[in-house]
């Protein structure tokens, strides 16, 4: 009876059960760690509100009405994970793996990915650490906030395009896209991307533009000295043409497509 019980079931049925349920398990991740490593466990999908644009009232007196001015931006939106850990051995072991986990290194913006968003990401930021009681071994059902940047990125937007000159990029969110621009520069160059010209000037190597930072640098170093532009470019919705003339031999976008 024993033999021929472990004939039917064998002998690892229980690490095949064991990765089964981690399959079926919800979980989410901060900087590419999954949830489940920590100890961590949703009892549902993470919420999140919705960004909504930020807008300056400012009343006139003796006019009636209000004005109402907007920039452009929009306000951070609050993301919510109810979760819950529970484990075959002591659960007061996970706490300070789960504090880790949920911390980071600096308690900054770091990349969140959820089951049900599979193209995209976010960047947020945890909030709080849980408060709760272990009762019996189990911990007691908590909640995570997240404070998260309004955009949601898609991943297709972090692949790198090689352009050539006179070349073009479509975007098809809707949204101003703040692109990072490598480039190789053989002497003085201008770079035309959609309406904004970039002069750049006494400078050969490789140098970076990253229009979201509003900066040029190469491996950490400063080359905003070396550049001329009324502001950096963005890729708006549609097609926006990428062009040059001098001394650039070569150009990478990486587009960082978004939307809300």
């Amino acid at each position: 009876w024993p033999m021929r019980w472990q004939m039917i079931f064998p002998t690892n049925w229980k690490h095949r059960h064991a990765e089964r349920r981690r399959c079926m398990d919800k979980k989410f991740w901060l900087d590419g760690a999954c949830s489940l490593d920590a100890g961590i466990r949703l009892q549902n999908e993470l919420t999140f509100g919705q960004a909504t644009p930020r807008v300056t009232v400012t009343s006139i007196p003796g006019r009636s009405g209000d004005l109402h001015m907007w920039d452009g931006s929009y306000s951070n939106v609050t993301g919510t994970a109810k979760c819950y850990a529970l484990d075959a051995n002591e659960v007061a072991e996970l706490l300070p793996g789960i504090a880790e986990f949920l911390c980071g290194e600096t308690m900054g913006y770091r990349r969140l990915e959820t089951e049900e968003e599979p193209d995209i990401y976010r960047m947020a930021r945890v909030e709080n650490l849980p408060e709760t009681e272990i009762r019996a071994k189990r911990l007691a059902p908590f909640s995570v906030s997240f404070d998260c940047k309004p955009q949601k990125y898609y991943k297709s937007g972090e692949q790198s395009v090689t352009v050539a000159n006179g070349g073009t990029l479509k975007n098809l969110t809707g949204r101003p896209a703040l692109p990072l621009v490598k480039l190789t520069l053989t002497g003085d160059a201008k770079l035309q991307i959609g309406t904004t010209q970039i002069a750049i000037t006494g400078y050969t190597g490789s140098m970076v533009l990253d229009c979201e930072l509003q900066d040029a640098y190469k491996d950490g170093e400063n080359l905003n000295q070396y550049i001329t532009a009324p502001s950096f470019p963005t890729l708006g919705a549609g097609t926006t043409q990428i062009s040059w003339t001098g001394g650039i031999s070569s150009c990478a976008i990486t587009p960082r497509w978004w939307t809300l």
